[in-house]
């Protein structure tokens, strides 16, 4: 079973991290603001080092490289920062 996920996983996680950071490089480049490119610079190391992971972990079989899926912890940074910077601004815009 652990063989099935590691081999799926090999083809969707670099797919889903390399998304999320494309996405960070769109959401910042919209924005233009620094906040949005610090948390980009975020968004994109998460994706990128999550993505891969289990490639990494496939191809050597060292279990040493699964410590890189702790990455989503990047993207979650990311997605709770956007998100914080867009309700402030939300928020700014409806009071002015």
């Amino acid at each position: 079973m652990l063989t099935t996920h590691v081999t799926l996983s090999v083809v969707t996680e670099p797919l889903l991290g390399l998304s999320i950071a494309a996405l960070a490089v769109a959401v910042a480049r919209a924005a233009h603001t620094v906040p949005a490119s610090l948390l980009a610079v975020v968004g994109v190391v998460g994706g990128v080092v999550f993505g891969a992971a289990a490639p990494l972990v496939a191809v050597t079989q060292d279990p040493a490289f699964t410590a890189l899926f702790s990455a989503d912890a990047l993207i979650s940074v990311w997605l709770v920062g956007t998100a914080l910077r867009l309700l402030l601004a939300h928020r700014a815009r409806r009071t002015a």
